[in-house]
Order: structure tokens, then C-alpha cells, then sequence
């Protein structure tokens, strides 16, 4: 099979038990799809082609991937299974994190919610000196801030009103 891709300069072999193949020829192998085998040979490029060629859905089960962290060495199952978690959320925070960020489960809080609390006092004057303050630090003068207030900006002009 060798001499039969050797001639074509594009094409590039990769050795898989021993003798070379094309990924064209490693996907009909394995059975695995040519475009899935090629897009995984670019996301990893110095990835051994053993360890692209799973069937799709079964690298996180399999164990694949060996994650190192604080001097062991395990697959994602296997550390799943030491956090206490499923393999496929272990599996989600590998593929969104460092190892260590993954297993030691280091997230972003979230804010707790303030629907508790009453909502801000809505100052109609305090919103106004903001807007203006805002078109000054934007460069513009005073009679463009005032066309602004009275001609374009239609829920300020309201807000004026209703203090009138």
C-alpha cells in the first residue's frame, strides 16, 4: 500500500501496526469517516494516529486520554469515577478546562439572584445629568446634546415631560 501513495506529493502516511496508510485508507480501515479522521488530525497535529482513531462517541468511555495531574495518571473515566462524577461531565470539563481546573472543579461563581431585593429608586434627574455627561465625554456640544434631548432621544423627552 505504500508504493501505491508514495508518488502523490499531498499525500501524506502516517504509520499505523506497522505499515503506512493514507488517512484515506486509515478511515476505510476503521471505519471511521474520512472528514471526522482529517478534522482531528488538524486539531491535533502531533497527536500519535492511534489515538485519533476511535469510533465517534466512545473517546471519553474508552480512556483514551491520559490526564496527569499532581503526579497521577488516569483516564477521564477513571477520574471521573475519583471526583464522583459521571464520565461525561468529567469528560465536559477536560475538554473546557486544564486538568487541574477540571478535577479540583474550580468554577466561576454565579452572583446570587437580587430578585429578592427591592429594585433601585429610578431618579428621573439623576438619569439625565448621566445621558449628558455621556454626550460630553463623547465630544459634543451643548447645542448638539440639546437637539439630541429634544429631538432624538424619545424616553428622555418623555421623562422631561413629565417633570414639566
Amino acid at each position: 500500500m505504500y508504493d501505491e501513495y508514495k508518488k502523490f506529493r499531498s499525500n501524506k502516511l502516517y504509520e499505523y501496526e506497522g505499515d503506512h496508510y493514507t488517512l484515506k485508507a486509515l478511515s476505510i480501515k476503521c471505519e471511521i469517516g474520512y472528514s471526522s479522521l482529517r478534522a482531528r488530525v488538524r486539531r491535533h497535529p502531533n497527536a500519535p494516529i492511534a489515538d485519533l482513531l476511535y469510533k465517534p462517541g466512545t473517546k471519553y468511555r474508552t480512556g483514551t486520554s491520559m490526564y496527569a495531574y499532581r503526579g497521577m495518571r488516569k483516564s477521564c473515566a477513571e477520574w471521573a469515577k475519583y471526583c464522583g462524577v459521571d464520565t461525561i461531565t468529567m469528560y465536559n470539563r477536560f475538554k473546557h478546562r486544564t486538568p487541574a481546573q477540571a478535577i479540583e472543579n474550580r468554577t466561576r461563581t454565579t452572583l446570587r439572584s437580587n430578585w429578592g431585593n427591592p429594585p433601585p429608586d429610578y431618579d428621573k434627574w439623576v438619569e439625565l445629568k448621566q445621558r449628558i455627561l455621556a454626550y460630553q465625554d463623547r465630544g459634543w456640544s451643548d447645542e448638539e446634546i440639546l437637539y439630541k434631548i429634544c429631538h432624538g432621544d424619545s424616553q428622555l423627552r418623555r421623562n422631561l415631560a413629565e417633570i414639566q
